[in-house]
């Protein structure tokens, strides 16, 4: 390659907006599956409402984008665009057992760690190790805590199953989601303060946060017993 050749700039694609995509758009998925490449697939948004914890890993929950366009080994990591050309969202996983299930990274989670990976960096993602329910009682719904991970940081500040959470950082919490939410947000070695109800009891626990990076759990089960999703290489 001539000196020339190597100062031009690598191709790129301009980054859409999360908040603008809707179900039922179309998506365009580009990649090399089963080492065919350059491959282009069709598809729509089957939904935006996805996370990772419905897919069986319960001890996250980042947002995924549904597609059902063809999606296989070799996808992974490859761009899911709209109809104009825009990245929408970047290939992770699809359904293991099932056709025309696969899901995307939505584009403003990449572009939040852009500035990070493009400096040579690691993305720290901070977790607690806990997996959260909604459960009713007196008629309302509350955030309980349904699983705690050994080892985890949950596990080491004394959060308990069946423990209420109700603030976070001083701030009132009503679904789990908000909870997952609130961990995401901050960064690794995050001190949390959360108020919990414990039987008739309120409590402070002190978690502090850690990076995702050191849970080596393998991806929980299905109901049927079986993986719900493969990562794709």
């Amino acid at each position: 390659m001539n000196d020339d050749k190597a100062q031009l700039p690598l191709p790129s694609m301009a980054l859409g907006a999360s908040d603008a995509v809707k179900t039922g758009d179309w998506t365009i998925v580009l990649g090399n599956p089963l080492g065919l490449q350059n491959t282009c697939t069709l598809g729509i948004v089957s939904s935006l409402d996805r996370s990772t914890g419905e897919t069986g890993f319960d001890w996250m929950r980042h947002p995924l984008i549904q597609t059902d366009a063809a999606v296989n080994q070799g996808n992974s990591g490859g761009p899911m665009l709209n109809e104009i050309g825009e990245v929408i969202g970047m290939i992770s996983m699809r359904a293991l057992f099932g056709e025309g299930i696969g899901f995307a990274i939505p584009v403003d989670s990449i572009r939040t760690a852009l500035p990070s990976l493009l400096s040579g960096k690691k993305v720290p993602r901070s977790y607690i190790g806990v997996k959260m329910a909604m459960r009713e009682e007196s008629g309302r719904e509350h955030a309980v805590v349904d699983v705690v991970l050994d080892g985890s940081p949950a596990a080491e500040a004394g959060l308990k199953v069946d423990d209420q959470i109700v603030e976070v950082n001083s701030r009132k919490v009503r679904h789990f989601d908000e909870v997952q939410l609130a961990v995401r947000s901050l960064p690794v070695g995050t001190r949390m303060k959360l108020k919990v109800r414990r039987g008739e009891k309120s409590t402070s626990v002190v978690v502090t946060t850690a990076d995702i990076r050191r849970l080596r759990e393998a991806s929980p089960a299905s109901p049927a017993g079986r993986p719900r999703v493969v990562i794709l290489p």
